[in-house]
């Protein structure tokens, strides 16, 4: 999208469509992820055979690193549209890297939910190589004001689901999920 208005309407449209789809991501995909780890274990006991149910715990972590993935497109598509796609590639290649040497060096001593935390530390190493890099080349507006309040939203609708998940500890995972994403949205949205 900003690279479609850099070509038909130049820089200052560009700096203001990325911000503007940034702001967007912030204010849906944080939510989102924070969303999916708190309902990890009721998720995965109702999508998942029992003998795969501890992979909960490794759910929390891959969903924030699944928000860093998405959060390092946006500056990635400023390296891109003054064409520094080369920083991406070796921001990439740096985070692949530190991911597999922190997978070698804590999967045999922490088991199978470091992955998720070592996957989670290698897209923020990702996205801070890439908005670092990004600041340098193309200037545009980081919606931190949008970032701040959301992430205050979550955190109120954080304590929420984690109250109504509590109360709900007897019922179902499908009940379970049915009263605690509502009343996630719910509170996001009034938050």
């Amino acid at each position: 999208l900003p690279a479609t208005t850099f070509g038909r309407e130049g820089h200052a449209a560009s700096r203001h469509r990325l911000s503007h789809v940034t702001r967007l991501y912030l204010l849906m995909g944080l939510p989102a992820a924070a969303g999916l780890a708190l309902v990890a274990e009721p998720t995965m006991r109702l999508l998942t055979r029992p003998e795969y149910l501890d992979g909960w715990r490794i759910l929390p972590w891959v969903a924030g690193g699944s928000f860093f993935l998405g959060l390092q497109e946006f500056f990635s598509q400023a390296l891109t549209l003054v064409h520094r796609t080369r920083l991406v590639m070796l921001s990439m290649l740096t985070a692949a890297t530190a991911n597999g040497l922190l997978n070698w060096w804590a999967l045999p001593r922490y088991g199978p939910v470091a992955a998720g935390v070592t996957t989670l530390a290698a897209y923020l190493l990702l996205c801070l190589l890439v908005a670092s890099a990004a600041r340098r080349h193309f200037h545009w507006s980081f919606p931190a004001a949008s970032a701040a309040r959301s992430l205050a939203a979550v955190l109120v609708m954080s304590a929420a689901v984690a109250g109504v998940l509590e109360i709900t500890t007897g019922l179902s995972a499908a009940l379970r999920l049915l009263v605690a994403v509502p009343t996630g949205v719910l509170v996001y949205c009034v938050s």
